[in-house]
């Protein structure tokens, strides 16, 4: 499987990824795939907590996304990768993966059983009918998990002991919201904004979808 770098940049720092190249179709199994939970399993997070007390100024919101996910998860099939640059020897090694790679059909599916056996041993316990969703009905936490970021609701002190817990392993990014005084009322999960207000919670669409929809549709001028 070839390999190549590809460099990203967010905002001003950059930095570059080794990924495969694997072409859907050549295998026709449908197992190497993950599921994703629906949008409304972020809904019902969502309501679950206003719900829950909005009056409850402990009550939390939190966005965890872990950097570099799918280099955690263990590879499902035998993948042989060209090296890059000099580690090849001029073409003449090639690597087996252990870990799995970005680019890799397998690699979401690898990634999201690190997920559920990390859960499983921090007492969560799984949805049977939506892949994706956690509660924990010892510690009061609600968790809907897309790939590498996880949307959790629940009283701030819990909440600061799962990110503690995930520190210990992964390196994160993490935004909390809440209603106390000096909260912050705003945060990001997948490209949309959730909002807190005192009426309620406010999930506004992720524009980058409409301009797709504009594009795919020519109707940029409408």
């Amino acid at each position: 499987m070839r390999t190549r770098w590809v460099f990203v940049k967010k905002g001003d720092k950059a930095r570059c990824r080794l990924v495969a190249r694997e072409f859907t179709g050549i295998d026709k199994r449908e197992d190497p795939n993950a599921g994703t939970p629906p949008l409304a399993a972020t809904r019902y997070l969502l309501s679950d907590s206003v719900s829950r007390g909005r009056r409850n100024k402990r009550g939390k919101l939190m966005v965890v996304d872990v950097k570099r996910a799918f280099l955690h998860g263990y590879c499902t099939r035998s993948i042989h990768i060209e090296l890059p640059g000099e580690e090849s020897q001029r073409g003449t090694h090639l690597g087996k993966l252990v870990r799995a790679l970005y680019g890799t059909r397998d690699a979401p599916l690898a990634w999201l059983s690190v997920v559920k056996s990390g859960k499983k041993e921090m007492g969560f316990e799984e949805c049977k009918v939506t892949n994706g969703v956690f509660t924990h009905p010892v510690r009061g936490l609600r968790a809907v998990v897309h790939v590498d970021d996880f949307l959790m609701s629940g009283e701030g002190h819990q909440l600061q002991w799962f990110r503690d817990h995930l520190t210990n392993t992964y390196e994160l990014k993490v935004q909390v919201a809440g209603w106390a005084h000096g909260d912050f009322q705003e945060l990001q999960f997948l490209g949309r904004v959730i909002r807190l207000t005192q009426t309620g919670i406010e999930l506004e669409g992720d524009d980058r979808h409409v301009e797709m929809m504009e594009k795919e549709l020519d109707m940029i001028l409408c």
